[in-house]
């Protein structure tokens, strides 16, 4: 970001400068730090000004936000990072199951019966009641993404750790539905909102915001080899390409944002090159 832009910042963007390296930090993972980006160009932590915001403007919960802001002479970049999956919809879960498990711990495999505590993500098959209060009482049959802690059945030993595999197993807990789509656009409408209000009564030399926001989403391929969030298109040699979509994230484009961009990691250090000034 160029210095006559940082210069004229109001203090909470400008106290909230970070390395975007930074800002694409995914600690999920117990112990296993991972980015989604080296670059060392300097932009806004939009998750630390939401907080920021919250504590200036006395509302009660902090906003939705994405990741990073970087602005440039004509226009913002809003940039979210997403390292997991992004199925349209995932399932998390947190409660006591009793069954099976197959799958990962702390780099050993593990295929046993298990009595424990689950907390994380899970993909797949589930069959149960669930009360009012998101209380569910049922079976699980899924992949799972997350943390367990209990005991091994078969040997009686302790388990404790991040686990990635399957679990087919009865569950007691809570779950919570979240549809990524509609939380990737209360987010860019939270953070466009955030941003408004900041530089509302602010005469300074940096673009206005009305069509000038570009959106970015920054996706890990390899984890999302599920077809139903990607669709086909003719490219221009008129061959069939397949590209990501979330249609609500669509349709904002020439309504609220200038542009909608979604890159795999690598694609997004070729538009930092090509966008981005140090």
């Amino acid at each position: 970001m160029e210095n006559c832009i940082k210069n004229n910042l109001p203090k909470i963007l400008k106290d909230n400068m970070y390395k975007l390296k930074e800002t694409s930090e995914d600690d999920s993972i117990d112990n296993n730090i991972q980015y989604m980006t080296e670059s060392t160009i300097e932009v806004i932590d939009f998750d630390k000004v939401a907080t920021d915001y919250k504590e200036i403007s006395g509302i009660n919960n902090i906003p939705k936000s994405n990741d990073a802001l970087y602005i440039s002479n004509d226009c913002y970049y809003f940039i979210e990072f997403k390292n997991g999956r992004l199925k349209k919809n995932i399932i998390q879960f947190n409660g006591k199951i009793n069954g099976k498990i197959n799958g990962e711990i702390n780099k050993q495999q593990y295929t046993n019966q298990f009595k424990g505590y689950i907390n994380g993500n899970l993909f797949n098959y589930i069959k149960g009641n669930i009360e009012n209060n998101n209380h569910f009482n049922g079976y699980v049959n899924s992949k799972f993404d997350g943390h367990i802690e209990g005991i091994n059945i078969d040997n009686n030993k302790n388990i404790k750790g991040a686990f990635k595999g399957k679990i087919n197993a009865k569950f007691d807990g809570h779950i919570n539905y979240i549809n990524v789509e509609n939380d990737l656009k209360e987010k860019i409408y939270d953070s466009i909102f955030i941003l408004s209000n900041i530089l509302k009564g602010f005469n300074i030399n940096i673009p206005k915001i009305s069509n000038n926001i570009i959106y970015i989403l920054v996706y890990n391929k390899g984890k999302n080899p599920d077809k139903t969030i990607f669709k086909t298109i003719k490219d221009q040699s008129k061959e069939d390409t397949t590209i990501l979509s979330f249609p609500q994230i669509d349709n904002l484009k020439n309504y609220i944002l200038r542009d909608v961009n979604y890159l795999t990691a690598d694609d997004f250090e070729k538009f930092i090159k090509e966008n981005f000034i140090e």
